[in-house]
């Protein structure tokens, strides 16, 4: 796991990572940091699967005291970072973690601004694909312990696919973490089975297909519900035999 926890003006740039028991990157604000860059890479096969076997089982001298609830993780990034740019990169064949139902492949996760944690404005999400994630393909809820919400403006969402999830394309999983500023504009949000891509929760949840969010916020514009078409559809589990065949 790579944990950048109070990095400035850092950058991750053309890698590529498979973690079939774990997430792969956090990036976490520690009091001003932020500014970092997440670009050209590709996550393959990451997060654990809760039907193989973990490397913690049986192992009374590493981990004396593992327990399923220590395996996995929500997700393969987590972002909890101010001006963090997640640009170009590849996520597919994600695998379910924990199974929170909020998990995403990628995920946004806001903290209590009486933490260390102070604000997680200004991210760019931009040109980035993922696909086939056993959750949901993108996330956004807060800590639970969260009650004076840190600030949470001006993150734009351009030109991504959020395809091929067993969950969703974008789950919103707390309404107390205000979207108002945010923008999403030409992206590509679809679902293998139908036509609902969309989970905004609150009061009253609501699953939503791409015309009713546009319906009802000038902030969605030109995005589409449509499945992508690859030149090649490669699973996980493909690529885990033959690696040279994801191109």
């Amino acid at each position: 796991i790579i944990s950048m926890r109070g990095t400035s003006r850092s950058a991750i740039r053309r890698c590529s990572f498979g973690n079939p028991w774990d997430r792969v990157l956090i990036i976490t604000e520690r009091g001003g940091s932020g500014n970092n860059l997440i670009e050209d890479n590709i996550f393959i096969d990451c997060e654990w699967d809760p039907s193989d076997p973990h490397p913690f089982d049986n192992n009374p001298v590493t981990h004396p005291t593992s327990s399923p609830s220590n395996r996995g993780a929500n997700g393969v990034v987590r972002i909890s970072s101010p001006r963090t740019i997640f640009r170009n990169n590849i996520v597919v064949g994600s695998n379910e973690g924990k199974g929170e139902e909020g998990a995403g492949a990628v995920h946004l996760t806001f903290y209590d601004a009486s933490t260390p944690f102070i604000n997680a404005d200004n991210c760019r999400f931009l040109h980035n694909t993922i696909h086939d994630a056993r959750k949901n393909c993108f996330s956004v809820f807060r800590n639970q312990a969260v009650e004076d919400l840190v600030s949470a403006l001006d993150i734009r969402f351009l030109n991504n696919s959020f395809s091929g999830a067993d969950g969703f394309a974008y789950y919103h999983r707390d309404d107390d973490v205000d979207i108002s500023s945010w923008s999403f504009r030409k992206n590509r949000f679809s679902h293998k089975d139908r036509d609902v891509v969309l989970k905004i929760d609150g009061p009253n949840p609501e699953e939503r297909t791409i015309a009713d969010q546009e319906a009802i916020s000038q902030r969605w514009t030109d995005n589409i519900g449509t499945d992508p078409v690859f030149s090649r559809s490669v699973r996980a589990q493909e690529i885990d035999t033959d690696p040279s065949a994801f191109k």
